[in-house]
């Protein structure tokens, strides 16, 4: 069922969470209209779950914004009048959605109209997830397409968000000239545009999401052809050499060309967007190949490559917390620990340290925990099993419960067992060796009682 709280993922990456106002060349009269104040009010009318309401002011905000040519208004009031008339009734999904399409073919603002496209992938992938299971269980239908579309199976549905993506880039010289800022109402508070700078930047991150997304679910329907994974952890000059299947359907060379393009881009003019891009590849493909020790070991060779490249870059702090973060992950925390401390020495006033600050605290964070059998028979010893880590000095403090076996487990299942109803009757303190590599260590004490 095409439930409303779905909508988050739609909204996640191109709609906006905080009112923005655009502001152009407007004569008196229209000064007085204010999209910030009508898109308060929807949003107040939409969190009252009165849909129809919203709607109406909705339709205002349209109107105007034909009468402006405002494609940002527009696109905005198209997500949100899916997502009111979603609230009212699913059946009007198509309807909108056609709608959507025929807007972006006949519009004349390629990064509008690039943007509308990549709504529309996303708005089928939204429909396809919600409908998953129903349309995964029917028979491919590989020579024709149904002309009714809630009964397309899985690759009509993945081929028309295939489609939709791919020609979301389709004007990548305007989007490359347009910054991500200019589009700000459709952004998320709060992003970071430095890193991707342009509208050709997040349209591409957010095809790479679509293919990563539905990795599991285009396999089911076409083959997915071998790819040396030497080549997609390579160095960036090697990487870029490579060609790759244009095959709508192939996964990773997909991504590979959007890589290709990314870093092709950024390549002469924008040296922290290279950078970025070229760490966000290894860690895709990472995801996308599957944890296996060849698969790890080129992973890791191609960290050290960019922590090496971009040596002289802070944002190489980036690979060196991803590499810390697989040694943590695979026991082995002092290399992940002293690679830390490397980066920190080496650029302590970047502003994104912070992560390396915290990875260490983590790792360094002492760590105790006991276990003991329940029953102590009479003249033998009490048996506490104990692990610990990053402590040099244990202390074991004994009580007697004041109340009855019956009271006692009423006041432990209640929580409500304070020190008022206990006694201390002993302490005992161990010291203990702190290990150098922040390996957990175990022990068992006996304690006379």
């Amino acid at each position: 069922m095409f439930m409303r709280k779905q909508w988050s993922f739609v909204l996640a990456g191109l709609l906006f969470v905080s009112i923005v106002s655009f502001s152009i060349a407007q004569n008196a009269k229209e000064k007085a209209f204010s999209y910030e104040k009508i898109w308060k009010q929807v949003e107040h009318l939409d969190g009252e779950s009165l849909p129809k309401s919203a709607t109406k002011e909705i339709d205002k905000i349209r109107v105007h914004a034909l009468k402006e040519k405002n494609n940002q208004q527009l696109i905005k009031t198209m997500i949100y009048q899916l997502k009111m008339n979603f609230s009212i009734s699913d059946d009007t999904f198509f309807t909108e959605v056609d709608k959507m399409d025929n807007y972006a073919k006949n519009c004349d603002d390629k990064v509008a109209q690039s943007v509308l496209y990549s709504l529309l992938s996303e708005l089928y992938e939204m429909y396809y997830n919600a409908h998953l299971y129903v349309i995964n269980a029917r028979t491919q239908i590989a020579d024709f397409t149904p002309k009714d579309r809630k009964e397309w199976t899985s690759n009509h549905f993945l081929k028309t968000m295939a489609d939709y993506a791919r020609m979301s880039l389709q004007n990548a010289r305007e989007l490359q000239n347009t910054p991500v800022s200019t589009y700000q109402e459709l952004l998320e508070k709060g992003d970071d545009t430095s890193l991707r700078p342009t509208m050709f930047d997040l349209l591409a991150h957010r095809t790479i999401d679509f293919y990563q997304n539905q990795q599991n679910n285009i396999g089911k329907v076409i083959a997915q052809e071998e790819i040396d994974p030497s080549i997609c952890f390579a160095p960036s000059k090697e990487f870029l050499q490579h060609s790759f299947s244009e095959n709508i359907f192939q996964v990773k060379d997909n991504i590979a060309r959007i890589y290709q393009q990314l870093l092709s881009f950024h390549q002469k003019n924008n040296a922290d967007a290279f950078c970025q891009a070229d760490i966000d590849r290894l860690l895709t493909f990472h995801a996308l190949f599957g944890q296996n020790k060849s698969n790890n070991d080129l992973y890791m060779s191609g960290l050290d490559d960019a922590i090496v490249t971009y040596a002289s870059n802070p944002l190489s702090l980036r690979a060196v917390y991803l590499k810390a973060e697989y040694f943590r992950n695979n026991d082995n925390k002092k290399s992940a620990y002293d690679l830390c401390v490397s980066g920190i020495q080496k650029f302590p006033h970047y502003k994104g340290i912070g992560v390396l600050r915290n990875m260490m605290a983590e790792i360094a964070t002492p760590s105790v925990s006991a276990s003991n059998n329940e029953l102590l028979y009479p003249k033998k010893s009490l048996e506490i099993k104990l692990k610990y880590n990053n402590v040099e000095r244990l202390i074991l403090r004994l009580f007697k419960v004041n109340m009855s076996v019956s009271e006692y487990e009423n006041a432990k299942q209640q929580g409500t067992i304070d020190k008022r109803n206990r006694t201390l009757v002993q302490t005992e303190t161990f010291n203990v060796k702190k290990s150098p590599t922040f390996s957990e260590q175990d022990t068992c004490v006996f304690i006379n009682v």
